[in-house]
């Protein structure tokens, strides 16, 4: 029962942070900028370059577009997390985010707020002066929204790995390549061809030539890092376990003597890792392909790190039987 209450205190401090503090704080910046209307010329300053000077103009409901969209984004990035949270996920993320939420949302309320009615007087210098306002009134509301959600439950143990039943003498060897979910491949793809075509139409309509290598330069880098992460070859055998990307960087070897113990887990790549590829959290390191079952690996010194493969019963159980034979 406790851990049920638990979990429904966890959703419900998410949905109040996360939800309702975004679209409070925007309904008030909006509120305090349609007070303000009647003040205000037919145009406004709405943007400011690098010295303070006003440096374009436009009607003040730009700035109320800018005040709720900007609050949309807030409870969009709650929102989009909040189905896995729902579905009983667990997960230090999930408060990180919230409480992102709620700042950024209060930051840009006041900023935006501040900027309209500021200018009631005809004054358009630059609003400067309201970002450290923005920034206190956002620590604020980020503190109360970080101690009113519960702390994240203990990781999750997993079951212990039984080692395979391999006769004496005999050997194995697993060889698998993990690779990204389907989504994330795709999602992926889309990004880096969005960014090749904007190359493309900066260079085909007259755009300086700086700019556009410039792009291809951000494309390549990119690329090369998303290879790096998106799939890994794994052996296990009796040396114990290697991972190499696909991109043939990086690697890791975990040497069989030095693998304490194993497990089965199943995790969530956002709730517990925060998102997908190379990660840390809570002390572990993940490489974190896709949500589902992975292996926990315990170092002799404490280490654990995380792998997700999709037979990770079999990894397990040879990991755990070349671990016995190591040690003896």
């Amino acid at each position: 029962m406790h851990s049920t209450d638990n979990t429904t205190r966890r959703r419900l401090a998410y949905v109040a942070v996360g939800f309702v503090t975004p679209t409070l704080v925007t309904l008030i910046a909006v509120v305090v900028q349609i007070m303000s209307m009647s003040d205000l010329p037919d145009e406004v300053a709405v943007h400011w370059n690098a010295s303070g000077d006003a440096d374009r103009w436009g009607s003040p409901w730009v700035m109320v577009v800018a005040a709720i969209v900007s609050g949309l984004i807030a409870v969009g990035i709650s929102a989009v997390n909040y189905r896995v949270l729902r579905d009983g996920a667990t997960g230090g993320t999930f408060r990180w985010l919230s409480t992102a939420s709620a700042a950024l949302a209060t930051a840009l309320a006041v900023v935006f707020a501040g900027a309209l009615a500021s200018q009631t007087d005809g004054d358009t210098s630059s609003p400067v002066s309201l970002i450290g306002a923005a920034a206190i009134a956002a620590a604020v509301v980020g503190a109360i929204g970080w101690y009113v959600q519960p702390s994240d439950p203990p990781a999750d143990p997993g079951s212990p790995a039984e080692p395979m039943g391999l006769a004496p003498g005999h050997r194995a060897v697993w060889l698998h390549t993990e690779t990204a979910s389907r989504a994330i491949l795709v999602l992926t793809g889309l990004l880096l061809g969005f960014a090749v075509v904007v190359a493309l139409v900066t260079w085909t309509n007259g755009g300086a030539a700086s700019a556009f290598w410039a792009a291809v330069v951000i494309i390549v880098v990119a690329a090369a890092a998303v290879a790096t992460i998106v799939g890994f070859h794994v052996r296990i055998d009796s040396s114990g376990l290697t991972l190499r990307s696909i991109a043939g960087i990086p690697r890791w070897h975990v040497p069989a003597d030095d693998i304490e113990d194993v497990s089965v887990i199943d995790i969530r790549a956002i709730g517990d890792f925060g998102g997908y590829g190379i990660r840390l959290a809570r002390g572990r390191t993940g490489i974190v392909l896709r949500s589902g079952p992975a292996v926990l690996i315990t170092r002799v010194d404490g280490r654990p790190l995380v792998i997700t493969l999709s037979d990770a019963a079999t990894a397990a159980a040879l990991l755990a039987v070349v671990a016995v034979r190591a040690r003896d």
